[in-house]
């Protein structure tokens, strides 16, 4: 719903009720004084008319006129000081040169020639489009977290312009950053808006297929900064003085007992890590190389005045220093770096779908939504390098392999931003290895340095903080086929299983076979061999061992159902009502076995294939 303005909300219908207030005070005032002057230029009048009339000139028409006259300059210089002193509490400046500013800004409001006046807040523009579209000179008050980028046109002519000016000397002469605080303009328009603040942008349902053909899809999130440092890795050479060699290495803390029995705690080298791609390795060994080779060069002459024998020039003297200016933005929480702000406004990609569009702003990438789009291309790459089930198949209980993926994955993203290196050696040579106790003493620790190899993110001053990406979502489609697949497979292994038990079985029953035919061999020998009783007497103990071997749980577990009434059969047939007991043999040893009796089998892996009951053994076909 549109709100009609009303007029007296206007700022030019205040500025000129305004202006008649005071005309009218002024009228009110010096009405008498007025009078008269008004008096006399219509007499003026007259005597161009009328040559007869005289003029009425007296002291009182006089007076009447300079009191006109002083009472507008005292009015004038009056309404001046006035602004004057009101510009000191418009706007919270601190140097004589802003308040000047603020003066000029007021004089031109109350004229109506200003430009815009603008806030800006979170990375917004709050101001009306009138506001906006102004031309002249202005202020714009930036909030603690954002920052502006401000564009003024310039013109040139073939006389004027420079032969050998650059594309960069002209772009910083007609852009210009300025962060948190008052920002006066001359005629200079807001090309873009910052916001200093940490930005989080996430891309949803980012496909992927993996190496076997699956495809997933994932939340890719990114967190990145343009006011942030960028993160400091320690690198050194890792058993060898080449590019491919060189690592990163994390330094951690513990406690560890000294000789006099103290617990301190030291730092020590935790482990070596390789997180940079071989540009980045390239150009830290060329900078190793750089510095030892200035190590290695002379010292450079001094000057012609510091030779000896040549009489030094006098210095001239020192200037007295400047008194300190106060930075803009110095209370702000965010770091203002206005060359990677520079970088990242006028570096924009091109938008391809969108690249014929009228709208300038449609045209571009703009910096906040580049970081997302990166990191989705990584994971598309990242994932086609894996198999689906290698990503859920841990190799132990502590090594999950999704894990590692997502690792690799924010390493790959941070190293597309803005980076630096420090590099750490040995003094007088060496390498440095895992667990070394950490002595500044003994290390050449060189200084920061930023990486300058080109990337995406790097090149436009971004830092990455954080990226990542959510668990898998697959169709219902692959879904089912994922889950035939594994149910084919389980099924397999289960018959595999099934089978090898059931190897495992028939081995355990023939050993139990063999040991129960030794056994009987070992009592059929004995009783055999033995002259001392009756065919009587040996029939009932040839059945009185086959009833008891028949007896034991073990072996019933391997003998026909029809054993039992066998047994009966033959004790009714062969033995007497009351048979002679006989004295029960003693158990057998191996070395009691006779010589054509097989020995015993501890491994069951060396029994013959097992025979199923009723079939003829191999020595009886």
């Amino acid at each position: 719903m549109l709100i009609k303005k009303r007029f007296y909300n206007d700022p030019l219908f205040k500025r000129r009720a305004f202006y008649a207030s005071l005309a009218l005070i002024y009228l009110f005032a010096f009405r008498g004084e007025i009078w008269l002057v008004l008096v006399l230029i219509g007499s003026f009048l007259s005597v161009l008319l009328r040559p007869n009339v005289v003029l009425p000139l007296n002291i009182e028409t006089f007076r009447a006129m300079l009191v006109l006259i002083y009472s507008l300059g005292g009015v004038a210089v009056l309404f001046y000081a006035i602004i004057y002193v009101i510009s000191y509490f418009v706007l919270p400046v601190q140097t004589h040169a802003e308040h000047l500013k603020v003066y000029d800004r007021l004089l031109l409001y109350i004229k109506g020639k200003h430009g815009p006046a603008t806030f800006i807040k979170d990375g917004a523009k709050i101001a009306s489009p009138e506001e906006m579209n102004k031309r002249g000179p202005g202020v714009i008050l930036v909030g603690m977290n954002s920052a502006i980028v401000l564009e003024r046109k310039l013109f040139f002519s073939p006389a004027s312009a420079k032969v050998n000016a650059t594309t960069d000397d002209v772009s910083k002469k007609a852009f210009r950053v300025e962060g948190p605080g008052i920002v006066f303009t001359g005629g200079e328009t807001i090309r873009k808006v910052v916001d200093l603040r940490n930005q989080n942008r996430v891309q949803p349902n980012v496909l992927a297929m993996t190496r076997d053909g699956i495809e997933v899809s994932a939340l890719v999130f990114t967190l990145f900064s343009l006011s942030q440092p960028p993160p400091l890795l320690q690198v050194t050479y890792d058993g060898g003085e080449s590019a491919e060699k060189i690592s990163v290495i994390t330094v951690d803390e513990k406690v560890i007992t000294d000789s006099n029995g103290k617990k301190k705690r030291v730092k020590y080298l935790k482990e070596f890590s390789d997180e940079l791609d071989l540009d980045d390795k390239q150009e830290i060994h060329r900078f190793i190389q750089r510095t030892d080779a200035e190590k290695k060069r002379p010292p450079a002459p001094p000057p012609a005045s510091e030779k000896p024998g040549k009489k030094a020039a006098k210095k001239p003297p020192a200037k007295k220093p400047a008194r300190p200016q106060p930075t803009p933005g110095a209370m702000s929480p965010y770091k203002l770096d206005k060359d990677r702000i520079f970088a990242a406004i006028l570096s924009q990609p091109l938008e391809k779908a969108q690249s014929l569009e009228k709208d300038v702003e449609k045209r571009y990438v703009d910096w906040r939504d580049l970081p997302p789009r990166i990191a989705a291309d990584i994971f598309r790459n990242l994932i086609a390098k894996y198999y689906y089930d290698a990503l859920f198949q841990p190799e132990s209980a502590s090594d999950f392999p999704l894990g590692k993926v997502r690792g690799m994955f924010m390493k790959l993203v941070r190293n597309q931003g803005m980076m630096s290196f420090q590099v750490v050696r040995r003094k007088g040579g060496g390498f440095l290895t895992k667990d070394y106790l950490w002595n500044p003493e003994e290390l050449e620790i060189l200084p920061p340095r930023n990486f300058e190899t080109p990337k995406m993110l790097r090149a436009r001053g971004l830092v990455v903080i954080a990226a990542g990406f959510s668990e898998f979502k697959i169709s219902d489609r692959v879904k089912d086929g994922l889950l035939d697949y594994w149910r084919s497979s389980w099924k397999r292994e289960k018959e595999e299983t099934l089978a090898q038990q059931e190897l495992n079985a028939l081995r355990v029953v023939s050993a139990e076979r063999a040991k129960v035919q030794r056994d009987m061999a070992y009592t059929f020998a004995k009783l055999m061999q033995s002259s001392e009783y009756s065919r009587e007497a040996l029939a009932w103990n040839v059945y009185q061992s086959l009833e008891a071997i028949a007896a034991d749980p073990e072996t019933r577990k391997l003998l026909p159902d029809t054993t039992r009434a066998t047994m009966e059969n033959l004790r009714n047939w062969l033995m007497p009502p009351n048979p002679p007991p006989i004295e029960a043999l003693p158990p057998p040893r191996d070395d009691d076995l006779p010589p054509s009796l097989p020995p015993p089998v501890d491994n069951l892996d060396e029994l013959p294939p097992a025979v199923p009951p009723g079939d003829p053994t191999p020595g009886e076909k």
